[in-house]
């Protein structure tokens, strides 16, 4: 019984915990708009650290970036992210 309740919180906690990968916001223009934002927010910091990215990415026919969490409980693995393609 004490396994059984176990294995329920950890497999509940890894349920929680990819559900709550998802863009904020109550529709899909607010989404949308958070999904924006943190590729602005990445391409930013991806630029500060490789300043010639910024021209690479220019000059590439299109480019996507993703947020993804992965979360390791004990014996099961889940991953869970959002991201935006640009062509």
């Amino acid at each position: 019984m004490n396994r059984m309740r176990t294995l329920l919180l950890v497999v509940g906690c890894a349920l929680v915990a990819t559900g709550c990968m998802s863009p904020k916001g109550d529709d899909a223009t607010q989404k949308r708009a958070a999904v924006h934002e943190m590729r602005s927010d990445t391409l930013a910091k991806l630029y500060a650290i490789e300043p010639y990215a910024q021209t690479r990415i220019k000059e590439s026919v299109g480019y996507a970036v993703f947020s993804n969490v992965g979360v390791n409980l004990l014996l099961l693995s889940t991953g869970s992210g959002y991201g935006v393609v640009k062509d």
